[in-house]
């Protein structure tokens, strides 16, 4: 065959049959990308979402009842709830593939989340935060916690509620429900991030900053407990807690290109 001959047969060959567009593939995947307590989705993720979106995907940033606007004024269930609200507007959309993705109190609810929903594409957990199961926070929220079981068994979940709340060393004051208490701080409950990262379905990231407090617990706490997947990754990023989410971003968006 001569060589123009070759040429047009090559030209027709990627007209009738185009290779894969991956920018293509990279518009199909949904991500729900949720800020940490206290926050909101314009702080401390958005230069990551903006990451995400220059890469080709769709995202999700969704206000949490953990913000600093709306300090608990839903039950982590109904939190779960609203990442399924989340997926599916994103599915509406055009994704057809979905990873959860937060930081600190965000990815714990994407854990809780990736580990009752079979089928997601990935979920990724950025400086893990809110660990009502750990020594410490079991310690500091016995008491209150035992007045609310008490009202919460004599029917009188709707009650106010107040309690001592901390993030990286901050305090703050609280008044929420006493279902809603219970439903984040129940070291038995959906928050129990030890108990959810065994029960993950999907390939997981867990990143952390060399200067975020509990790192210090290294991977055993979560990445360890994952079931096998060679695609998990921890990841560890020079950065403070709030500052993890950006540090991570590129090395994020690289981890995302890897299990699409």
């Amino acid at each position: 065959m001569s060589p123009f001959r070759l040429l047009r047969f090559l030209v027709l060959f990627l007209l009738l049959f185009p290779l894969p567009s991956f920018a293509g593939e990279a518009s199909e995947v949904g991500v729900v990308l949720m800020h940490g307590k206290w926050g909101s989705p314009n702080r401390n993720i958005d230069q990551l979402a903006d990451s995400l979106r220059n890469a080709g995907y769709k995202v999700s940033t969704p206000e949490m009842p953990w913000s600093l606007s709306h300090s608990y004024d839903k039950t982590y269930e109904q939190a779960i709830a609203q990442i399924d609200f989340a997926v599916d507007v994103l599915k509406a959309n055009g994704a057809k593939r979905i990873i959860i993705a937060g930081h600190s109190l965000g990815a714990n609810a994407a854990l809780a989340y990736g580990a009752h929903h079979p089928g997601l594409l990935g979920v990724i957990a950025i400086a893990p935060g809110h660990t009502p199961e750990l020594p410490d926070a079991r310690a500091h929220m016995a008491d209150k916690l035992e007045e609310a079981k008490a009202k919460l068994a004599a029917g009188q979940g709707n009650d106010d509620l107040t309690f001592t709340d901390i993030n990286q060393g901050r305090i703050k004051s609280i008044t929420t429900s006493v279902a809603i208490f219970v439903s984040y701080f129940d070291p038995d409950g959906l928050a129990n991030m030890s108990a959810n990262a065994a029960h993950q379905s999907a390939p997981t990231l867990v990143v952390a900053g060399t200067q975020d407090r509990l790192t210090s617990l290294g991977q055993d706490y979560i990445f360890n407990r994952l079931p096998p997947d060679n695609r998990n990754r921890y990841l560890l990023v020079e950065a403070d807690h709030l500052g993890t989410p950006t540090a991570a971003k590129g090395e994020i968006v690289e981890w995302v290109e890897g299990i699409r």
